[in-house]
């Protein structure tokens, strides 16, 4: 398990290095995938889903294998809350990653988009 988290680091490192709600480094932290969508100027569908709390709406519209500009929704684990941070990446050599939007969760609602997230 240990490799296997190296490595997706190693080729899919995070587009934020420092944890939204610590401050703490982002590589002390677990960090999932909750979902990927084409890039939208506005509230996005999952978005408008993670709004309301319904995580298991949000992570199935998941789209992996979107091209382009996109939003990734990624949850990170940070003691005992749980932190969804949406990141606008858009595509190109001098545009960097943004974080978007970020929601702060614990108890029922954080172990609900924990377990959503992969």
């Amino acid at each position: 398990m240990r490799i296997r988290r190296l490595l997706a680091r190693w080729f899919r490192p995070l587009p934020f290095d420092v944890c939204p709600d610590c401050r703490g480094a982002t590589r002390d932290h677990e960090v999932r995938t909750l979902a990927r969508e084409r890039f939208s100027p506005s509230v996005s569908g999952i978005e408008g889903h993670l709004a309301r709390g319904e995580f298991a709406q949000a992570a199935a519209l998941d789209e992996p294998d979107t091209l382009g500009d996109q939003l990734v929704h990624h949850v990170v684990r940070c003691r005992d809350r749980v932190i969804v941070v949406t990141v606008a990446e858009p595509v190109g050599f001098d545009l960097d990653p943004r974080i978007r939007a970020t929601l702060v969760l614990d108890g029922s609602d954080a172990e609900a988009a924990w377990s959503c997230a992969r």
